[in-house]
């Protein structure tokens, strides 16, 4: 499963009238949350480190690997670096360094994503550019500045929180998309102000902490683009459940595949439940019999490349 899907498994149980609230998702954007200001400075760019690598992956996470536009509002050097201008020209993208952008929705929905650090942005507007589909790159840059972005994160259930120290070159470890051929990247903190990052809300699956170090968080991510998904039991044979109806939160075209499953086991397999289904909204749905003697279903739905 690669970084666009999420697993929502829900167990139906012969005999039993089982009704699984929707989860409502609002925002459709994504967002990456950075434990460290100088990630993306020419200070971070040198062996073993990979920042370009990591920028521009983050770039095509955020396009689904098409050439973007976007905007590093900050005056801040972790953006300002001929380094990162250069990783970002290099892979197709439009790279805009303007501290004086017009930081309104309207402005910023002209670009695929908006870099924020260093520099106090209205929060409020980056949570509107989010919820209307747009993404950001965020760093606190210490904890003296967690108070100026924890608003915005936290509206995502994320937070900036704990310390680091020092400058270190920090291995990472992740499955997550955006670390794709990134194997270490650098951080530079004052003694006892560096941050992590915290997931406030572990049962919300559009966000989580996707690489640590000893503990502390580094990188998190809130995926809007994740199916949220719901199951509730659309038809009754005596005292069993005989059909259910899967929903889950949508974009308009975008091509899901629904499957299912007798366990969560290993040797269970997962099997598509019908063809792939070509989203018309922000809700899709469709409905599943459940057959005698069926004890155990579980689904699952994943948004295709």
């Amino acid at each position: 499963m690669n970084s666009r899907t999420w697993r929502s498994a829900s167990l139906i149980f012969a005999g039993l009238a089982i009704l699984l609230t929707p989860i409502q998702s609002k925002a459709s954007g994504r967002i990456v949350v950075a434990f460290d200001d100088w990630t993306l400075g020419n200070v971070g760019f040198f062996n073993p480190c990979e920042p370009g690598t990591f920028a521009t992956n983050v770039a095509a996470w955020f396009t689904e690997g098409k050439p973007g536009r976007f905007l590093a509002w900050s005056t801040h050097a972790g953006y300002t670096g001929t380094d990162l201008a250069s990783a970002m020209a290099s892979a197709g993208h439009i790279w805009v360094v303007d501290h004086t952008a017009s930081f309104t929705l309207t402005n910023l929905m002209t670009y695929d994503g908006v870099f924020v650090g260093g520099d106090a942005a209205d929060t409020n507007m980056l949570i509107q550019y989010v919820e209307a589909g747009g993404n950001v790159y965020v760093f606190s840059g210490g904890a003296a500045a967690n108070y100026l972005w924890n608003g915005f994160v936290g509206h995502f259930g994320l937070e900036f929180a704990g310390t680091t120290s020092g400058g270190t070159i920090y291995p990472i470890v992740s499955t997550h998309p955006i670390f794709n051929g990134v194997d270490h990247l650098y951080g530079l903190n004052g003694t006892g102000d560096g941050t992590g990052v915290v997931d406030l809300d572990p049962s919300d699956p559009r966000n989580a902490v996707v690489a640590s170090y000893q503990g502390t968080g580094l990188f998190a991510v809130w995926d809007g683009l994740a199916p949220v998904m719901s199951i509730r039991i659309s038809a009754t044979q005596g005292d069993r459940v005989a059909e259910v109806e899967a929903d889950w939160s949508s974009r308009s075209n975008s091509v899901y595949q629904l499957q299912y499953a007798s366990s969560l086991t290993i040797s269970s397999p997962w099997t598509n439940l019908g063809v792939p289904i070509t989203a018309q909204g922000t809700n899709t749905g469709i409905r599943d019999a459940v057959p005698p003697g069926q004890g155990h279903k579980f689904y699952r739905v994943y948004l295709l490349p």
